[in-house]
Parts: structure tokens; C-alpha cells; sequence
């Protein structure tokens, strides 16, 4: 939708507006990282695409299946969003007093999910962690030498073959397209974002998944 927007609605439909602006949106952002992945690289080398295919696989559709999009595939991470709702025109809290209400507009931005996102965005993450642990399907098609350096590489580890880290975090983004003619991608420019990564990247530090 991001790139179909910045298509020119003229006689040539393979046009690019590349100075259009972002547009500003709410959203749950998921960033998530296969765990080991330099040992993955290294012990299936050409077949590690089958590998990761396999897992985004798993991580595009369940998103997918519970309302998510899928944003960026970047090597061994995934970025995955929920978009919130706009407030509703008639809202009004009146469990919130005054003054803390303006803390409330001074320091932060009200976000709206009518729509049960974050339970859908954590439910999601549960999902793909319950699922990692088929490790059969992310090795039946390799080749035979291929998935046995696997298996021995990680059968020190514990758990399941395939392990993830997960960040969720929501807030403000500015979506739209970056790039050129020659390349152009669909993104989002967030401090949510960013935090999201952040997130996830701290469950190495604490030893937890999400």
C-alpha cells in the first residue's frame, strides 16, 4: 500500500513520487531475532536461505493470521507492525482527573487499539515461540549433510532447534517509501521502533525471550 501510494496516477503507472511526505500512524512494531545465527550461517552456508525461509515462513504467516503485516526482512531479524486505531471522537475518561490528565497529554500520546492489537501482537509472539519448537519442519528440506552439521552444531544448546528473541514495543511511526527508482522499500521511522529493537535486543541480557 506504502509504494502503491507513491505510484503516479498518470498514463504510466511504473512511475515513482519519491518526494512525497511519510504519513504519521500509531502502531505495535515487533522485532524479532533468530538466535545463533552466525553458527547457522557458517554450518549451512548456501542452504542457510532454506533455513531462514522456513522461519519467516512461520513468523509472516501467524502474524498475518492475527492481523500483523510483515515490514522487513533483515538477514536473521523481522520487523512486523500492528496498526492502532484513530481516537475516537467522542472519547472522554472521567476515571482520569484533571491534573493527572495533563501529565498524561504533556508527557506521552494516547495510542487506541479498539481492535484487541496488542493482545493479538502478544498472542502472536506466543504462537511463533509454541511453533519454534517443530524442529523437523525447518530441516526436512535441506540436504542430508547440510542438516546433520546442523544438529550437531546446536545439539549442545538447549531447547528447541530453532530459538528467537522478541521486542514489542508501541508508539508513533512515520511511514513511506525509501529509495530510489532503482530500489525502493516500504518503512517506518520511529523511536518505537527503534525501542522495539532495542527490546529485543536486551532478552540476551536478561535470559527471556520476550
Amino acid at each position: 500500500e506504502i509504494i502503491r501510494n507513491n505510484l503516479e496516477k498518470g498514463r504510466r503507472k511504473d512511475v515513482l513520487f519519491l518526494n512525497k511526505q511519510g504519513s504519521a500512524v500509531s502502531c505495535i512494531f515487533l522485532f524479532c531475532d533468530i538466535r545463533g545465527f552466525t553458527d547457522v550461517t557458517e554450518t549451512l552456508q548456501e542452504e542457510v536461505f532454506v533455513f531462514t525461509n522456513k522461519i519467516a515462513a512461520v513468523v509472516h504467516s501467524i502474524c498475518n493470521s492475527y492481523g500483523g503485516a510483515a515490514n522487513k526482512n533483515i538477514g536473521d531479524a523481522f520487523l512486523l507492525s500492528w496498526l492502532l486505531d484513530e481516537p475516537p471522537e467522542d472519547i472522554e475518561d472521567e476515571t482520569v482527573d484533571d491534573s493527572f490528565k495533563k501529565t498524561l497529554d504533556d508527557k506521552t500520546e494516547r495510542l487506541f487499539a479498539l481492535n484487541n492489537q496488542a493482545d493479538k501482537a502478544l498472542l502472536s509472539v506466543i504462537k511463533i515461540s509454541i511453533a519454534l519448537h517443530f524442529d523437523d519442519y525447518f530441516v526436512e528440506n535441506m540436504n542430508g549433510e547440510a542438516r546433520n552439521r546442523l544438529l550437531a552444531k546446536m545439539s549442545k544448546r538447549k531447547g528447541p532447534l530453532v530459538q528467537m528473541g522478541f521486542g514489542l514495543h508501541a508508539g508513533k511511526a512515520v511511514q513511506g517509501a525509501i529509495g530510489s527508482q532503482r530500489k525502493l522499500d516500504a518503512t517506518y521511522i520511529s523511536e518505537s521502533v527503534e525501542r522495539a529493537e532495542f527490546l529485543e535486543s536486551n532478552t540476551k541480557t536478561y535470559g527471556v525471550p520476550v
